[in-house]
């Protein structure tokens, strides 16, 4: 559990997430558990571009609520984020 909490802490130094950003994460992450952080760390070691956008995502999740237009502006932009990572890939 230590290991996985090293290799987290990195990848927040890696992508230069504010305190708060990172307190964002440990709060979703200690609730979900393991598996969800090995997750996490698949997902974003080596990535920090990915992970600034996700955190920023996040935020705007939160800040959204339940608000239909800002939750129909955040996915237009996740939509436009991973079109643009499929793109890159082709």
């Amino acid at each position: 559990m230590e290991e996985m909490q090293i290799r987290i802490n990195a990848i927040f130094d890696a992508a230069g997430l504010s305190d708060d950003e990172r307190s964002l994460w440990l709060s979703r992450l200690s609730r979900a558990g393991e598996r969800f952080q090995r997750v996490f760390i698949e997902s974003f070691d080596g990535d920090p571009e990915m992970l600034a956008f996700f955190t920023s995502d996040l935020r705007k999740r939160i800040e959204a609520v339940s608000d239909p237009e800002k939750l129909s502006l955040v996915l237009s932009e996740e939509k436009e984020y991973f079109a643009d990572i499929l793109n890159k890939k082709s």
